[in-house]
């Protein structure tokens, strides 16, 4: 756990770079001080939740997912298709649901550093002040997240 938290804190600084990069007039400057000067912006969230949760400019991580993935590695598909991903081109084009995204865990065979790693630019967004209070919120958070992804080529 300390050490996917480590890397984790690393390539969070690194999105929010890139995030500050693409969305610099976009960004209250007393957000983009307080993630510049806190390294200590990634943290396990111990409730009892599979949600990332992001509050007072920190990312809550689901601690629960080192409970799940031993659950999942069972599942017959773990690991059956390891390139099963969306492809770059289609980020923007998909009718893809939570659903399939966890069937794409699943057969993708993903450990729990790779699943928080997929969803990090996405959280990173709501860092910036990216709201996700609400769907029409939390909808465009992920457009803008498959926006830039496409442009930079993250995950």
């Amino acid at each position: 756990m300390n050490s996917d938290l480590a890397k984790l804190r690393i390539k969070l600084k690194e999105y929010i770079e890139i995030i500050l990069d693409n969305y610099k007039n976009y960004i209250d400057n007393s957000i983009v001080n307080y993630l510049h000067s806190n390294n200590d912006i990634v943290k396990l969230n111990a409730q009892d939740t599979v949600s990332f949760i992001c509050r007072d400019g920190i990312l809550y991580l689901t601690k629960k997912a080192y409970n799940i993935f031993p659950i999942l590695k069972n599942d017959k598909h773990y690991g059956s298709n390891l390139n099963n991903k969306v492809l770059e081109e289609n980020y923007l084009d998909t009718n893809t649901t939570y659903f399939d995204y966890i069937n794409h865990v699943i057969e993708a065979g993903l450990n729990e550093y790779d699943y928080f790693e997929e969803s990090l630019l996405h959280e990173a967004m709501h860092l910036y002040g990216s709201g996700g209070s609400s769907p029409l919120k939390e909808g465009i958070n992920e457009l803008k997240t498959r926006e830039l992804a496409k442009k930079t080529t993250l995950k």
